[in-house]
């Protein structure tokens, strides 16, 4: 899993190494940390498209569908962290 998901996270957080992300994933609790970190860096992809859609447009009221996104994830990243918890 973490082959797939450290191109994605090194690009997004510069200067991350994959040697890295392995020595970070693999330890305990280290999928919860890559569910954080994909999360984050879903929420950093959908802005930088927003903001590129959106360039020299009016920008009121254009953050509703970021927002309802963050929401979305926020409410899955609880349901991962009760799931966690139920787990452990």
């Amino acid at each position: 899993m973490i082959f797939l998901t450290a191109p994605l996270i090194c690009s997004t957080f510069k200067g991350v190494l994959p040697s890295d992300l392995v020595e970070k994933y693999s330890q305990s609790g280290g999928m919860a940390r890559m569910e954080i970190d994909l999360c984050v860096a879903a929420e950093i992809g959908d802005r930088i498209n927003e903001a590129s859609q959106n360039n020299g447009k009016d920008q009121r009221g254009k953050g509703g569908g970021a927002r309802a996104r963050m929401l979305q994830r926020r409410e899955r990243a609880k349901g991962l962290k009760e799931q966690q918890s139920i787990n452990e």
